[in-house]
């Protein structure tokens, strides 16, 4: 039996984007920054981690206005793998295949207010 998930709370640094595939389908690209700190001889140090996210099925319509750069998002989802060659050569791409994103403070205006009155919460009450 095996067993895969990825949870990532981050933000996003630049607005996501929608690739239409001649199909009907499509899928809605992001990239998530996290961050680590962590304190080094007296001096605080970080690191930025950046994250591939693709979103597929009829979500990204919806989400796709919702994700621009600086809003926070978490998402739940699995590792995933594409192979390709170019030139000759064996390449790879790593991201992270969406099950679910949930936007926490979207950037749009106005929308950020909605979104805190629909679920009864402000920002003061979130634990990070």
């Amino acid at each position: 039996m095996n067993y895969q998930k990825i949870i990532v709370l981050g933000q996003l640094g630049k607005d996501a984007e929608i690739r239409n595939f001649p199909n009907g389908g499509g899928v809605l690209n992001m990239s998530v920054a996290t961050s680590e700190n962590w304190q080094k001889d007296g001096e605080w140090q970080s690191k930025t981690t950046w994250h591939n996210v693709k979103v597929f099925g009829k979500s990204i319509d919806y989400l796709a206005p919702k994700c621009l750069k600086g809003a926070s998002v978490l998402v739940d989802g699995i590792l995933n793998v594409d192979e390709y060659e170019k030139d000759g050569v064996k390449k790879y791409n790593t991201f992270i295949k969406a099950n679910s994103v949930k936007v926490l403070n979207a950037k749009q205006d106005g929308y950020q207010g909605q979104l805190q009155e629909q679920a009864g919460v402000t920002a003061e009450d979130l634990p990070f």
